[in-house]
């Protein structure tokens, strides 16, 4: 019950915001220092929680628990341990299956999210949970530090439901959380929550704690006329709040992903290209050399290899930088193409009427499904452990979900050409090395 209490308003998406304030990102180097994990923020502020003296005393008035006075001095270390993912020892037995069971690779929580999160959304996705109940067990091995480990593991034969899982799991990542609706609103609401710390409205992390969802965009009308952001332009805290809760929210102007885009192919390898054709062509017309259909069909795919060589492009060498950016970081980019709309709108001679926070870069980290070579699976002997990779590819599948799935996004409010944003957007994020196969797929309805 305790596992997600350090979750704020917008669940996730408020850690990723007071994970990089600083008094936290002090507080997260001593868990760093301490411990040879390392925990996300609401995890970390989940066990700063239940470890506080008000909370201890909550608890021990008014939850009825049994035998309270024998735990009081390691029930709440022990729970933090758990929710930080730590594993809890005693006595030589690391009890690693306790903190598996709400922090390891089919623990309650993703059993919990990935039902609710479907059922809400309206998707029919289904996972055997009860035959996963049947086939996971304690399971008994010898620990690194000479004692015994109590471990939480899979029997080989229950590997179907964490097939499910994962199949439900990508699903949601392509249908909801990687939606791009969702991603822009998520970067509203960094804006806006910035905007809120820089203006002291919101103080601390702990702030964090205070407000709901509703309860958050209210702050914004205190903004009183100060610009949280004086070196990138006027944020109207209050005007953003309101486009957020009324879903008013930018368009796309620019969309790429690893399927839709090809190598611009430079002047010499155009030339490579028709001299290797004229060379064949020359040897087809060669009387003293006699030139076979076998021959033909050689050079052919010879040269076919030739043309998908040059077609290949890591898309990754590309984006790699617009991923996984602090903050500020992302103010720096989108001042970056603030620049160049503002250079491109001059020399159309258009009137700028736009500020840096009507354009937004978008690209998500990629997926990673974790735990793929952690020992939880139970072979036939019933000792030998194996990970779950050698029955279940979490990386093939992590990786076909980046490769077919993946999007990066810009987006533009209806103060700016769209048609412009497209052409600086692909200038700047393909940087001449690379085009698009349908430029137009950002464009509702159209697919690639």
């Amino acid at each position: 019950m305790l596992h997600d209490i350090g979750h704020c308003f917008y669940s996730h998406l408020s850690e990723t915001i007071y994970g990089e304030l600083k008094d936290f990102v002090d507080v997260r180097k001593k868990f760093y220092d301490v411990l040879e994990l390392k925990p996300k923020p609401h995890e970390i502020l989940s066990f700063m929680i239940v470890n506080t003296a008000t909370f201890k005393d909550f608890f021990f008035q008014y939850v009825n628990y049994p035998e309270k006075g024998s735990v009081k001095h390691t029930l709440f270390p022990d729970v933090g341990c758990m929710i930080i993912g730590k594993s809890i020892e005693r006595e030589g037995r690391i009890q690693s299956y306790q903190t598996s069971l709400i922090n390891g690779p089919f623990d309650a929580d993703k059993l919990d999210y990935i039902k609710r999160d479907s059922l809400t959304a309206g998707l029919t996705l289904q996972y055997d949970m009860e035959r996963l109940f049947t086939k996971i067990q304690v399971h008994s091995i010898p620990s690194s530090h000479s004692g015994i480990e109590d471990r939480l593991v899979i029997n080989f034969n229950g590997i179907t439901a964490i097939e499910e899982l994962t199949f439900c799991k990508i699903m949601l990542f392509s249908y909801i959380y990687y939606h791009q609706k969702v991603l822009i609103s998520e970067t509203m609401i960094k804006d806006y929550a910035f905007g809120l710390y820089k203006l002291s409205l919101i103080k601390s992390f702990s702030d964090f704690l205070i407000y709901t969802d509703s309860d958050i965009l209210k702050l914004g009308r205190n903004q009183a006329g100060q610009n949280p952001f004086p070196e990138y332009g006027m944020l109207n805290l209050e005007e953003l709040a309101d486009n957020i809760h009324n879903r008013k929210l930018p368009r796309r102007c620019f969309e790429v992903s690893q399927g839709n885009v090809v190598a611009v192919k430079s002047e010499d390898e155009e030339t490579k290209a028709l001299v290797y054709c004229s060379n064949i062509l020359e040897q087809c017309r060669d009387a003293n050399r006699q030139y076979t259909a076998e021959d033909l069909k050689n050079a052919m795919l010879s040269f076919s290899t030739l043309l998908m060589k040059d077609d290949e492009v890591k898309l990754d060498l590309l984006v790699g930088n617009l991923r996984d950016m602090t903050y500020t970081e992302m103010l720096e980019k989108r001042k970056e193409f603030y620049d160049e709309f503002v250079k491109e709108y001059k020399n159309q001679g258009k009137n700028v009427n736009f500020t840096l926070f009507d354009i937004y870069v978008v690209f998500p980290k990629l997926v990673n499904y974790g735990a793929a070579n952690e020992e939880v699976v139970l072979g036939k002997d019933h000792h030998k452990l194996m990970t779950i990779n050698e029955f279940v590819k979490l990386d093939h599948w992590a990786g076909s979900f980046n490769f077919n799935k993946w999007r990066g996004y810009i987006f533009v409010s209806d103060k700016i050409d769209r048609n412009i944003a497209f052409e600086v957007s692909e200038r700047l994020v393909l940087k001449g090395k690379a085009k698009l196969r349908n430029p137009m797929a950002y464009l509702k309805g159209i697919d690639y």
